[in-house]
């Protein structure tokens, strides 16, 4: 059953657990090794290399030092790293199973006519952290943020609106959903630190690709439109985001 935990420090901000079984991890680790990594999305390494289907370019063993490059990768509608803003006539594919569960795990909060349309998915390699930031790109800035953590944990910090705010410390492991809604939904995050215990992971990772054992992935999406559902809601049982990253 699925575990779900309101922020007492960070009003609006929840963590779900047992939201994976084993093999549910093993799936979207995969998808996010293997298909989300293709130039059929966007990527960082996009500006700087002609690399089709990236996870088979990496496998090969003269080209592991390409491994670490890639940082993110953006799905559906693409952010616009020197305007910040969603275009609509810049998007592409936002794949159909992540939606199915993007909207299965908004449901859970009260959020019954949620829609995905943007994600960007973080790639974390050991030794790495994502800046403070706020996410308010997008137009619809009501509708949560929700974040999927796999691999290894990480360190997630969550302040306030300003960067006056101290921020709370909250531990993301594999399989966990963080979501910020209402009052958390503008607030400065950040993930300083990746905690790397490979013997963690080993059986989520396909075998052909141990060299991501020490890595996290991260799944970040909401909306961009305004078709959220605005009905009230309690929740008392219950990130693919970036900044600075060209």
């Amino acid at each position: 059953k699925w575990k779900i935990f309101s922020s007492k420090l960070n009003p609006g901000f929840f963590l779900i657990l047992n939201v994976f079984s084993p093999e549910d991890q093993y799936y979207w680790i995969r998808q996010c090794l293997t298909k989300y990594t293709s130039n059929r999305y966007r990527r960082n390494i996009d500006a700087h290399s002609n690399i089709e289907d990236w996870y088979s370019h990496v496998l090969a063993d003269n080209n592991k030092g390409d491994i670490d490059k890639l940082r993110w990768s953006t799905l559906g509608y693409h952010h616009n790293w020197d305007t910040k803003v969603y275009d609509e006539s810049d998007k592409g594919e936002f794949p159909s199973d992540l939606a199915k569960l993007s909207s299965h795990i908004v449901q859970a909060l009260g959020y019954q006519r949620y829609k995905a349309e943007a994600a960007i998915v973080n790639y974390y390699p050991e030794n790495t952290t994502l800046s403070g930031h706020t996410d308010h790109s997008e137009h619809n800035l009501s509708a949560p943020l929700v974040s999927i953590s796999f691999g290894q944990s990480g360190i997630f910090l969550l302040g306030g609106k300003s960067l006056d705010v101290s921020p709370s410390a909250y531990l993301l492991k594999s399989g966990y959903v963080a979501v910020m809604t209402k009052e958390a939904r503008l607030c400065y995050h950040a993930v300083p630190k990746i905690l790397v215990d490979p013997s963690l992971v080993p059986d989520m990772i396909p075998k052909e690709a141990e060299q991501f054992d020490n890595s996290k992935l991260d799944e970040s999406f909401t909306e961009t439109s305004n078709t959220v559902d605005h009905e009230h809601f309690s929740a008392k049982k219950f990130k693919l985001e970036t900044d600075n990253r060209k």
